[in-house]
């Protein structure tokens, strides 16, 4: 939809709950259904509606995400990543200096059931953080 319009279509929400699940937020378990279509570059500041730009976040952590001092920040992951085309959720640096991208695995068990073998837990250099060390089973 790039900027035609702001809010995602239905089948955009579509891609979403097949790719997301349901919030993106680091461990967050609530479901597609209770989530909106966030815009990973602000839609006031020239984001697009397209889907490469959008992930789920519910009510609570989309609230979570801005510019301003102790907000979070979010990007996506890139093709070389671990886990290609996922939303890294940074923190704001005051609780984490290293702004380090965070990835939610809760709706995505099979992540953690059959882990992929051709990448490190580091990420890519693309990013501007790396995710989470990975925790055992």
């Amino acid at each position: 939809l790039g900027r035609s319009k702001r809010i995602a279509s239905a089948d955009q929400r579509i891609v979403l709950i097949a790719r997301d699940r349901g919030c993106s937020s680091p461990s967050c378990t609530r479901p597609a259904t209770w989530c909106q279509a966030h815009h990973l570059d602000d839609w006031v500041e020239g984001g697009p509606t397209d889907i490469d730009s959008l992930t789920f976040g519910c009510d609570m952590h989309h609230a979570l995400v801005g510019t301003g001092p102790g907000k979070w920040a979010t990007t996506k992951t890139t093709a070389a990543h671990r886990y290609p085309g996922r939303t890294l959720w940074h923190p704001p640096t005051g609780m984490d200096p290293t702004h380090r991208g965070l990835i939610n695995h809760a709706h995505h068990p099979e992540e953690v059931l059959y882990p992929p073998h051709h990448h490190n837990d580091t990420g890519d250099t693309g990013d501007t953080g790396n995710e989470e060390p990975r925790q055992p089973a």
